[in-house]
């Protein structure tokens, strides 16, 4: 059987005519949807052209009227509040941008132009005199109440006077001359009280006249005025023939108003200049208003659309007059006749496919049939005609495939070449077996001598932490020596002897950090060399990570601020709390990782930063990312790049590499990678943690809840040139819902801090790096003060060693690490205070008093080491070094070393152990939680090891004196101080830290409670705060008026610090009493808003569960504050 291919075409030819067919349907549908959306292009230009851009000029002309119709509404209204000089700058401004738009009434706007520009000297004079006239208006008034109320009292005397006479005419019955005389000296008294009523209804029509008195006051009402006072003083006149004290002191007020009004300040003479002066320009104002009335009124003419695009007029020359709707609808359907023919020749193609593929498949069947008859019956084939020159193709080659390549001769050969390649491979596993059993025997040998040597090396680790323990025993003892010494002797030492002194001290503090230096790197070798042996067991507990992390990096920012190195942490939010690992390892790892990275660097900054890679069932994949950025930092460190090679099964010859890749690989690390990043260098690597304490993990997921809205619509701005700060409190600030701006030029804020930005848009917090606060605090503190007390945001210094004590004071917040819990306390507990800013103590409570750096460590055991950076802080300016440990385990294992002078704890249970090197200095033991005591003990060498201990409880109320007085006899003060313990004592207890660190468990609102009588500062406010006319009716003259109103306001005063007392004390019975005696003073001021807060103050304290009710109690003091200090000024202002 033969097939013919010869003339046989592909098969892809068949369907050439039906793909061009198809490809000219797809050029004629492209050239038409592409004419179409040319088309709409043309006509949305030609609309946005003729139309659109028209409107839009009349809208903003006529946005631009409508603004100044409310200017020259403001202006006419002539509220004393405003600032006109702006507002008529404003109205210039308006005017030019009315000039400048393409109008038909630019000859208007400029007249308007010329006349505001011509008057602008007359709004600068009327604003410069605008506060001085209102003084005088009110001073007016203020003596104008006080005569009014002086002829009150003369016409109440007349009134009763004339009653008197006139009751004794009627009780006399006689016409004798006593009766004459009495009708004389009634009709005399009628007549002077009518002079009074009528002087007393002049005087009301005044105080009236002077109240309404404003610059849009028409000169015919001014008028009537002058013309009312002259009246007032010629009535006057009538009663100087009285010599009553009452008409004296009545004529001694009008003495005094003549003063104001005429001869003196000449009150009437410039308010007249004053109205004059503005009655052109209100004319003109007038004129303008009502011409942009009559403009804003006027109709305004759309304009028309001219449709002619360039395709409409080409037809339209060929005389096929179309529509732009007629064109858009033809384009539309040939676009959609062109898509009809493509759809119908690709259905078309798609028939001729099938049906192609079905005769291929028939025909390859009948071929298949004919080679198996071929094969069975040997009859010859018939030639089968193929449709296409690949079905031809594969016909053939199952035509080859019908005749077999080999036979049953060649399947014999290849089944013996099979067995015995079997044979061989069977006789090779033996042989390996044999040669695996000799290798397993050397390999066991080879075990036991590695193991021999890790516990030889174990002993010498151990041989040398001990002789390291007795150095530092004898330098502590050094230490006591030479403060016993100096403390003994200063009174005869020298100038010289106390250099030398200094110098010794400074050589012992040297040495002991040396020497605790090397302590702890034996103790890393030495785990290191554990791990490596046969023995080697893994401790897991349940650990806060982020806690561990922060002690961590805590200690290590001491170490490294000797080289300006500075260190901060973050993290994701989806890091757990509780991780069960090996505690000691994970120390060590992240100890040795900090070391590492900052080698040799001087002035660098390292980033931490921690985030979730994956996360499975009961476990995270966690990528810790430490950065290290600095100035000259172009290539890895030595030991970096051998980490990195170690990753590449590479070997290593660093003994901290090395120790660091056991480390690493015993707590599942892995995936180390170390590169070059801008400014410096990048470390990262993965650990999977188990998860543990799924209890305090969902606490946590409520805490993140309710910190997710801890700074809702609250405004924090930064001031700072460090970008990594910035990335830090950014993040957390916005995880909070607050706002964040960041900036990092003083120029910049000097500009945002204004009036004006800050009304526009509220700054409630500013944060001040220590980069810009060593020499730009005192700026901003000025900026800060001279904007109003509502608009003046709260300020936060973040405080780093450059800012010292001595200079700037003591500050809350820590510039690093950035604790985020710590971080968000202290930005909750600023705003919500009073104070301004978050300095603890002032650069006065650290003048009086310096210490040495004694290197005498702290072990500081606390749960969580963010909340006690405070603590840290005065314990290291007190010349001690702080190392902090965060649970039970740790707390024992460094305690009993004997390398602590001190503890300061939360965990009592392990306080009283032997130590590993005999103490031979004095140790303290000071409880954060508890009061601790020695244990009993029948043992005597016991209760004498003990006994010579010193112990005590430190509080968060503890002030800076008594804590250097609890520990005292570890501190070293300077050679050539001869200050005294005992003054510093008493100058820094009179300035107590209030929270010196943290504590979870106290309420804000108590403290709020405790400072708020200390808190009464005075605060201009010029609004009446009570009715001054009321007041002088219950003290009934003037003088007596006056003259107590300071003796009020020093009372209430008192009351309130009483009251703050009587709360913090819980005595509800002196609170209310305190309460009844403000609300007295109260009626006596006629202080509305003053009696409202009492009466409020009696409803709460009627309660049972008053102080309870904390925030409640501090609102209302703090509102009770501000009335008084409004009592006050509005009294200073009188």
């Amino acid at each position: 059987m033969s097939i013919p291919t010869n003339t046989l075409s592909p098969f892809s030819r068949q369907f050439t005519s039906k793909l061009l067919a198809s490809a000219v349907s797809i050029a004629i549908a492209l050239f038409f949807i592409v004419v179409l959306f040319w088309q709409h292009k043309q006509q949305t230009q030609s609309i946005i052209q003729n139309q659109l851009l028209p409107l839009q000029q009349q809208v903003q002309q006529l946005e631009s009227l409508q603004q100044a119709k409310l200017i020259v509404d403001e202006l006419l209204r002539g509220d004393s509040e405003q600032n006109w000089l702006k507002l008529h700058s404003d109205l210039i401004a308006l005017n030019q941008q009315l000039l400048r738009r393409n109008s038909n009434h630019v000859s208007i706007y400029q007249q308007w132009l010329n006349q505001n520009k011509v008057a602008i000297d007359v709004v600068e004079r009327a604003e410069k005199n605008k506060s001085r006239n209102q003084q005088l208006k009110q001073s007016s008034v203020i003596q104008l109440q006080l005569m009014l109320f002086s002829v009150t009292s003369i016409s109440d005397i007349k009134s009763s006077y004339e009653q008197v006479l006139y009751q004794q005419l009627q009780l006399d019955k006689s016409n004798d001359t006593v009766t004459l005389n009495r009708a004389n000296a009634y009709a005399k008294a009628v007549k002077r009280a009518h002079k009074v009523k009528q002087l007393k209804s002049l005087l009301a029509e005044l105080l009236t006249s002077f109240e309404r008195l404003t610059i849009m006051t028409p000169q015919a009402d001014f008028d009537l005025l002058r013309l009312g006072v002259e009246q007032l003083f010629a009535q006057t006149k009538l009663l100087q023939d009285d010599n009553t004290k009452a008409i004296s002191e009545f004529l001694q007020q009008t003495n005094s108003f003549r003063g104001i009004v005429l001869t003196e300040q000449m009150a009437l003479a410039k308010w007249q200049g004053y109205l004059r002066l503005m009655q052109s320009y209100n004319i003109d104002l007038s004129a303008q208003k009502l011409k942009i009335a009559t403009l804003l009124s006027k109709s305004h003419i759309t304009p028309s659309v001219n449709n002619n695009d360039p395709l409409g007029l080409f037809l339209a020359n060929n005389n096929i007059p179309l529509t732009s709707n007629e064109i858009t609808a033809i384009l539309m359907l040939a676009f959609a006749f062109a898509l009809a023919v493509l759809c119908v020749v690709l259905w078309k193609i798609k028939q001729q496919i099938n049906f192609s593929s079905q005769q291929s498949l028939a025909l390859i069947e009948q071929s298949i049939q004919q080679s198996v008859q071929q094969s069975t019956q040997g009859n010859g084939a018939d030639v089968i005609e193929a449709n296409c020159f690949e079905t031809a193709e594969v016909i053939r080659q199952i035509q080859l495939l019908a005749t077999p390549e080999h036979n049953e001769q060649d399947y014999q050969v290849l089944q013996n070449q099979v067995k015995a390649n079997e044979l061989f491979i069977e006789e090779q596993k033996q042989a390996f077996e044999l040669l695996a059993e000799s290798s397993d025997v050397q390999q066991l040998e080879k075990f036991e001598q590695v193991a021999e040597q890790f516990n030889h090396e174990l002993q010498r680790y151990d041989y040398l932490k001990s002789k390291v323990l007795s150095q530092l025993v004898q330098q502590q003892i050094s230490f006591f020596s030479h403060n016993y010494n100096h403390s003994h002797n200063k009174d005869t030492v020298i100038a010289n002897d106390a250099k030398d002194t200094e110098s010794a001290e400074d050589d012992i503090a040297i040495t002991t950090s040396a020497l605790n230096r090397f302590y702890d790197k034996l103790e890393l070798f030495e785990l290191a060399s554990y791990l490596q042996s046969n023995n080697a067991l893994l401790t897991l507990s349940d650990v806060h990570l982020l806690e561990e992390l922060h002690g961590i990096l805590l200690n290590k920012k001491v170490e490294q601020s000797t080289d300006n190195n500075q260190l901060f942490i973050s993290y994701d939010e989806q890091i757990m709390v509780q991780y069960n690992v090996d505690i000691q390892l994970f120390q060590h790892l992240f100890n040795l990782l900090v070391d590492i990275s900052l080698q040799q660097c001087h002035g660098a900054l390292f980033h931490l930063h921690l985030q979730v890679q994956d996360k499975n069932a009961g476990q995270q994949v966690i990528r810790f990312v430490a950065k290290v950025c600095g100035e000259g930092l172009i290539n890895l460190p030595a030991t970096i790049k051998q980490l990195a090679q170690a990753s590449e099964k590479k070997a290593t010859s660093s003994s901290l590499a090395e120790a660091f890749k056991i480390l690493l690989v015993q707590l599942h690390g892995k995936d180390f990678v170390a590169q070059l990043i801008d400014g410096g260098y990048q470390l990262s690597f993965d650990m999977p943690l188990a998860i543990a304490n799924t209890a305090k993990n969902k606490q946590l997921e409520k805490t993140k809840e309710a910190d997710n809205v801890a700074l809702a619509e609250v405004k924090v701005m930064l001031l700072t040139t460090n970008n990594v700060i910035a990335s830090i409190i950014a993040k957390r600030v916005v995880t909070c819902a607050g706002k964040f701006e960041v900036i990092a030029r003083i120029d910049s804020f000097s500009q945002l801090i204004s009036v004006k930005n800050l009304r526009r848009c509220k700054l409630d917090l500013l944060m001040v790096t220590s980069d810009i606060a060593v020499t730009e605090l005192s700026l901003i503190e000025q900026q800060i003060a001279s904007l109003p007390e509502t608009l003046q945001p709260k300020l936060m210094v973040l405080q780093s060693s450059k800012l010292s004590v001595q200079k700037f004071g003591f500050y809350s917040q820590a510039e690093q690490p950035l604790c985020k819990t710590e971080l968000l306390d202290n930005i909750k507990h600023i705003l919500a205070a009073d104070e301004k800013n978050n300095q603890l103590l002032s650069a006065d409570a650290f003048q009086h008093k310096s210490y040495m750096n004694s290197e005498l460590q702290v072990l500081l055991a606390v749960r969580s080491p963010q909340q006690y950076q405070v603590l840290q802080r005065l314990l290291q300016w007190l010349g001690l070094r702080v190392q902090f440990v965060c649970n039970e385990t740790s707390q024992a294992k460094h305690w009993q070393t004997g390398r602590y002078c001190l503890l300061i704890t939360e965990f009592t249970a392990t306080v009283w152990l032997n130590m590993t090197v005999q103490p031979l200095t004095p140790i303290g033991v000071f409880s954060l939680s508890e009061l601790i005591a020695p244990p009993e003990s029948t043992d005597a060498e016991t209760s004498d090891y003990f006994a010579a201990w010193h112990y005590g409880q430190l509080t968060s109320a503890s002030s800076l004196a008594e804590l250097e007085h609890n520990l005292l006899p570890w501190l070293k003060k300077p050679a050539n101080n001869n200050e005294t313990i005992a003054s510093f004592n008493k100058y820094a207890g009179e300035n107590r830290v209030q929270n010196i660190f943290v504590n979870p468990d106290i309420n804000e609102d108590e403290l709020i409670i405790n400072e708020v009588a200390a808190c009464l500062t005075a605060d201009a406010n010029s609004e009446a705060a009570f009715d001054f006319s009321r007041y002088l009716q219950h003290q009934g003259s003037v003088e007596l008026a006056l003259f107590m109103l300071d003796d009020y306001s020093q009372d209430n005063h008192q009351q309130l610090a009483c009251l703050a007392t009587a709360i913090k004390d819980k005595d509800l019975d002196k609170a209310i009493m305190v309460v009844n005696n403000l609300q007295l003073n109260g009626k006596i001021l006629a202080a509305d808003d003053l009696q409202q807060l009492c009466r409020q103050w009696l409803d709460l304290l009627s309660k049972g569960n008053a102080l309870t009710q904390l925030k409640q109690v501090n609102a209302l003091l703090k509102d009770t504050q501000q009335v008084l200090h409004a009592v006050d000024s509005y009294a200073q202002t009188i």
